[in-house]
């Protein structure tokens, strides 16, 4: 949790309360209790209180003010011009960020190219190489399941894949682009769209909210979300119930859309890709006059809804017709 507060100050020097219980969202304590470290962190708010209504925001007879957990004038003010910053020494140039990088292990290869040509082309050299974003997923095989991938492909430099595509009708998000990146375009185009055809973008956003904590949804890619095809996944449903596609690639086959409800995924675990190819976007349509879209998500312990695995996900559409009858109806679920 502190860890989570100082990274918000480094980001946001003077955060809402709502923004700092935002950036606590995931995070669990067993000893202390939330509401004093809620206390003691909302000092930092620019609209805070340290949670002691009764005296908070009092004055003493010095004129000094009276907090319910410290003493403000016993305490050093934060000095964000303070923080340690990477040393600019140690980056000289730019130069490896516009190159493609090569780690070679004992046990791994790791590779992170910078042009989709260039990944297209070492996924078809190296067929069981395996793509990573934020790592998250591929690790916990190689270290739970003890899945062995000699050779990871790092998509995070790719520019295509993290491209963010709106258009009158739709979003289309790059494979790479972070859940955070997604969340906060989908902010953005929930408030320039009328209600009724940003539905499907403010039920995404409600999901976002249990997906994880800040730092898993700050390096975790959509596509590597998508390609784990799993039963637990919070987002597949909801992407499913709203008729997305995906955009896939390959270095011989060229390119080609599939819908993400009917024909993507095969299996447990398992999607229609061949070995060659890669996600490279997933689109998502805007909801349409009529339809009505919500997602669905119970908890295997009730009481906890963010961070925790669901016994059920699901997504749902409903559309109506001109006649106010259900012209049709969608409901994708992962048990």
């Amino acid at each position: 949790m502190v860890m989570s507060m100082y990274t918000l100050l480094r980001n946001n020097p003077q955060p809402t309360r709502k923004g700092i219980e935002e950036a606590l969202v995931g995070n669990l304590c067993r000893c202390t209790g939330y509401r004093p470290i809620l206390e003691g962190l909302s000092t930092f708010a620019e609209d805070g209180c340290c949670g002691n209504f009764s005296s908070c925001m009092k004055l003493d007879g010095d004129g000094d003010m009276i907090c319910g957990i410290f003493t403000p004038k016993d305490i050093i003010p934060y000095d964000p011009s303070q923080e340690p910053i990477f040393p600019p020494e140690l980056q000289l140039s730019d130069e490896l960020l516009s190159s493609t990088v090569q780690f070679n292990g004992k046990w791994v290869t790791w590779i992170r190219p910078v042009t989709l040509t260039e990944l297209l082309k070492l996924k078809s050299d190296i067929p069981d190489a395996k793509l990573v974003v934020g790592n998250a997923e591929v690790k916990f095989e190689m270290m739970g399941k003890q899945i062995q991938h000699h050779t990871l492909i790092s998509a995070t430099h790719i520019p295509e894949m993290n491209d963010i595509e709106v258009t009158d009708d739709a979003m289309t998000f790059g494979a790479s682009v972070t859940l955070s990146s997604m969340g906060e375009a989908l902010r953005k185009r929930v408030e320039e769209l009328p209600r009724v055809h940003g539905q499907v973008f403010t039920a995404l956003l409600e999901i976002l909210k249990t997906f994880g904590d800040v730092q898993l949804r700050n390096v975790s890619g959509i596509g590597s979300h998508i390609m784990t095809a799993s039963p637990l996944s919070d987002l597949i449903p909801l992407l499913m119930a709203a008729g997305s596609s995906v955009n896939i690639a390959s270095y011989k086959g060229g390119r080609r859309t599939i819908p993400l409800d009917t024909e993507f995924i095969t299996g447990y675990r398992t999607t229609c890709l061949n070995s060659d190819e890669a996600l490279i976007s997933v689109t998502i349509p805007q909801s349409k006059q009529g339809e009505y879209i919500s997602a669905y998500k119970v908890n295997k312990q009730v009481h906890r809804r963010d961070k925790f695995v669901a016994i059920v996900n699901a997504g749902f559409k409903v559309a109506f017709n001109v006649t106010e009858q259900i012209g049709r109806a969608s409901c994708r679920e992962r048990v």
